[in-house]
C-alpha cells in the first residue's frame, strides 16, 4: 500500500469520520486509540480530536502522522521533500 502513495504529489482529503478506517488499513488505530500515536514533530499523542495529517517519507518506505498544530503541518513539506 505504501507504494500506492509514492506516486502521488497531491494530498488525499478524507473527512473525520473516515479517520478511523484510513488509520486502521495502515495499522496506526490501535496505536491511537491506546494513546500510544504520537505526532513526528512536536511528539503530542494523536486523537481524533487533534489528528492533523497522515503522511510517507524515507522514499515511501515510512508512515508519519502530524498533529493539526500549523508548526507541525508546516514541516510535513520538508520531511516529504517536495
Amino acid at each position: 500500500m505504501v507504494g500506492l502513495f509514492r506516486r502521488r504529489r497531491e494530498l488525499p482529503v478524507f473527512e473525520k469520520k473516515q479517520l478511523r478506517g484510513i488509520l486502521e488499513r495502515v495499522g496506526l488505530l490501535e496505536k491511537m486509540l491506546n494513546g500510544e500515536l504520537f505526532c513526528s514533530f512536536c511528539k503530542k499523542p494523536i486523537s481524533e480530536e487533534n489528528f492533523g495529517a497522515l503522511f510517507i517519507f524515507h522514499d515511501g518506505e515510512e508512515i508519519g502522522v502530524s498533529c493539526s498544530s500549523p508548526n507541525c503541518l508546516k514541516r510535513i513539506a520538508e520531511v516529504i521533500g517536495e
